[in-house]
């Protein structure tokens, strides 16, 4: 016979349900403590660019490499 709080028939509360994923709040330290190398952030439009603002969001520390051209835009774009 379950005892109280096993959840069974009269014995303690019964589960919460899960929340909807939609309805969950972000997993924002995803990456926290990871670092990443990240390449090709030239301008705010680039993919790498999303991709390292997102990495970011979600905790983790960035090391951004580029060509020695494109070094001042890169800059400008972090």
């Amino acid at each position: 016979r379950p005892g109280p709080g096993r959840g069974g028939v009269g014995g303690g509360p019964p589960p919460r349900p899960r929340p909807h994923p939609r309805d969950r709040k972000p997993f924002v330290t995803f990456l926290a403590g990871k670092q990443l190398l990240i390449t090709g952030v030239v301008t705010r439009e680039s993919i790498a660019f999303a991709t390292a603002d997102a990495a970011q969001r979600l905790g983790a520390d960035l090391v951004l490499t580029t060509f020695e051209r494109d070094r001042e835009r890169t800059e400008e774009a972090a």
